[in-house]
């Protein structure tokens, strides 16, 4: 959804009825989420959100920060233990 939030509307594929199944089967409400999404609740902070997010170069998620370093993705453990490993040795 969040690609989508800077042109104030919803994606044609976006499926409500399943995004609120989603939403009822971890136990939210399904119609306050529906009337939040339609009221635009959170829209200013997701904006506040998107344009921190920006500033720091995070072009998608997730994106994880060690020490300045830019970790973007999904990565195993190992990947983070080498980065901070890594950046331990050059501190010492």
């Amino acid at each position: 959804m969040f690609p989508y939030s800077h042109e104030g509307k919803l994606p044609q594929e976006f499926d409500l009825g399943l995004v609120q199944s989603i939403f009822a089967s971890v136990g939210g409400d399904p119609q306050e989420f529906a009337a939040c999404l339609s009221a635009g609740t959170y829209a200013d902070a997701v904006k506040e959100i998107e344009r921190v997010a920006g500033e720091l170069g995070v072009l998608g998620t997730p994106t994880f920060f060690v020490d300045g370093w830019a970790i973007p993705g999904a990565y195993p453990y190992e990947v983070f233990r080498g980065v901070i490993e890594s950046l331990l040795r050059k501190g010492q």
